[in-house]
């Protein structure tokens, strides 16, 4: 038996003194099907928007997570941006971006999860 993994999947951009990552592969249902892909198998549902990279999605298949309940919706994908100090242990400044307003989205579940 594996697990149903649903939540965000986002785009991340992040600034700190050391670097800069522009648009990676972010949200808190990719951490942890990825983290859980380790032990068992994973079925993930969230939605994304049809600027989402093909290569995230090649990654979570390279890692064997269902993806059949990741639906691509009319709009932009979820983002979230942080700027850190020096300090990587203060609160960074951050902004989130969502394209339009949100509404309800039918996602497919993976069979294995019904």
């Amino acid at each position: 038996m594996g697990v149903l993994v649903v939540g965000s999947v986002a785009l991340d951009s992040v600034k700190t003194p050391f670097g800069v990552a522009e648009d990676a592969l972010g949200g808190s249902a990719t951490f942890f099907s990825v983290a859980a892909s380790y032990f068992t198998d994973v079925a993930l549902v969230a939605v994304v928007g049809p600027d989402f990279p093909k290569e995230h999605i090649d990654f979570f298949r390279s890692r064997g997570i269902d993806i059949t309940g990741l639906t691509v919706v009319e709009g932009k994908t979820f983002r979230w941006a942080g700027v850190y100090g020096f300090d990587l242990n203060d609160r960074p400044r951050h902004h989130r971006h969502a394209a339009g307003r949100l509404r309800r989205v039918q996602a497919e579940h993976p069979e294995r999860a019904r």
